[in-house]
């Protein structure tokens, strides 16, 4: 049986989600979702915005809740409702320089992530974007690094 290490990145990210010069990237990812109240889950995978030279991220037995706090206001500062968020993506790795791994969080009500199979004592760098109902999505947000225990 393998020991899993919980540890607990509890990031109070106030999205500001959805402005007009958002991309909207074609990123291979997971889909995750959960009902209000409960973090979401879900496996990740690479995502092909990372050069060819990239490795996969090593699995480990570390986990990780992500969390963060549902955006109420669109980058240009206007208005967002609920019914206007679509989902989120969390982006993820070991190398600050590409954060190759994603995990599409569908359910707009969410507000963390557990991420699983990390390498305990390595460095994790974690990034979220907010998207809307018209897949628009926003800037990622400043890069957050945590080591995994």
């Amino acid at each position: 049986m393998k020991l899993q290490l919980l540890i607990v990145i509890s990031f109070s990210l106030l999205l500001t989600a959805c402005g007009g010069g958002g991309s909207n990237s074609s990123n291979s990812s997971v889909g995750a979702s959960n009902s209000p109240g409960h973090p979401a889950t879900g496996a990740a995978q690479n995502s092909d915005q990372s050069s060819s030279s990239s490795q996969p991220e090593p699995t480990g037995n570390a986990a990780a809740t992500f969390a963060w706090t549902i955006p109420t206001t669109r980058e240009s500062g206007a208005g967002l409702s609920m019914g206007e968020i679509a989902g989120y993506k969390v982006f993820y790795g070991s190398n600050s320089g590409a954060l190759n791994t994603v995990i599409d969080v569908t359910d707009p009500y969410a507000t963390s992530v557990n991420l699983t199979n990390l390498v305990s004592s390595t460095v994790y760098y974690f990034q979220i974007t907010a998207y809307d109902t018209n897949s628009i999505e926003s800037e990622k947000s400043n890069t957050v690094t945590r080591t995994a225990i």
